[in-house]
């Protein structure tokens, strides 16, 4: 069931980011794009399902992590990967506002998709899952900095900190230290561990 969950989940989220991004960009063929509140107002509804769509996905990632009495490792990697999943979702989320500079909406798309792609992964005890997982979510932070420090390439000038993209921070941030306390049990229960004769 947990599985299922999970699909269904991610199925509502990124069909309320395709719903919106789609609704954009009908607006912007026909050549009148709706009014401010409309607009506004169609990416309230999408976020709310969004939402719904990672809450549903975080259900189900906790059904299979924690059916048993639960591990701190188990309960650890539900954290992991539910974070993960938020934030995947958030960057799909943004592409529609991205959509002016080509190379951003890929790059959004493609992050969204490695983080979707790494919070399966978190699903067992993988350290080379989790390494790739710290490098990943260190590069998102350090490009997010260094895009409103500097004019990145296909950019006019440094980005301005919106609200999105702090919540993708945070969410960012207690992924790095969840990460580092799998790492640290993981490292701790290697060395302790007898050697094989």
């Amino acid at each position: 069931m947990g599985i299922e969950l999970i699909l269904v989940g991610l199925l509502v989220a990124l069909g309320a980011v395709t719903w919106d991004l789609s609704y954009i960009l009908s607006a912007e063929q026909a050549g009148h794009p709706h009014d401010e509140e409309t607009v506004l107002a169609h990416n309230a509804a999408a976020t709310v399902v969004v939402v719904i769509g990672v809450l549903l996905t975080a259900l189900g990632a906790r059904m299979l992590l924690l059916e048993k009495p639960a591990s701190r490792n188990a309960s650890l990697l539900f954290l992991a990967s539910s974070l993960m999943f938020a934030d995947g979702v958030l960057h799909f989320y943004v592409v529609s506002e991205h959509l002016a500079v080509l190379p951003f909406a890929l790059f959004f798309v493609v992050a969204g998709a490695i983080q979707l792609g790494l919070g399966f992964g978190l699903f067992k005890e993988r350290p080379l899952v989790y390494y790739l997982s710290v490098v990943v979510t260190l590069g998102l932070i350090a490009l997010f900095f260094a895009a409103r420090a500097v004019a990145v390439p296909f950019s006019e000038g440094p980005e301005e900190f919106e609200a999105l993209g702090i919540l993708s921070k945070v969410l960012e941030f207690l992924t790095l230290g969840v990460l580092g306390l799998l790492l640290y049990r993981w490292r701790a229960t290697s060395r302790a561990e007898p050697a094989e004769p």
